[in-house]
């Protein structure tokens, strides 16, 4: 009845079930890999963008000099030190430069 048919021994499917692991794990890191690429570049197209806002920013600040350049915003925070007695160019400023040179550091842009 079954003579056209070979017998699987128990080694081969092992073998099968092992290979079938491996597939699923390839298709997976395959899967993982397309992912990261493609949120490396949107990562990159979006660092893009924020430095040309921090220095759109900056430039709209322009020459700043503490403290006859200083002014406070009025409530907006809610955080009377933030709101009162901090200058936001100020603030600005300090934030630009900070992520400037921990980019300069990395070797960004």
């Amino acid at each position: 009845m079954y003579l056209n048919h070979p017998v699987r021994t128990e080694r081969e499917a092992q073998l099968e079930l092992q290979v079938a692991d491996l597939e699923g794990q390839i298709a997976a890191l395959t899967f993982r890999l397309n992912l990261t690429e493609k949120s490396q570049s949107l990562s990159r197209a979006d660092n893009k963008r924020l430095r040309e806002a921090l220095h759109e920013g900056r430039r709209a600040i322009g020459d700043h000099f503490a403290p006859n350049d200083c002014y406070a915003t009025g409530p907006i925070t809610g955080d009377p030190i933030r709101d009162l007695v901090q200058c936001p160019a100020c603030s600005f400023i300090a934030m630009y430069d900070a992520a400037l040179s921990t980019t300069a550091s990395r070797g960004g842009g």
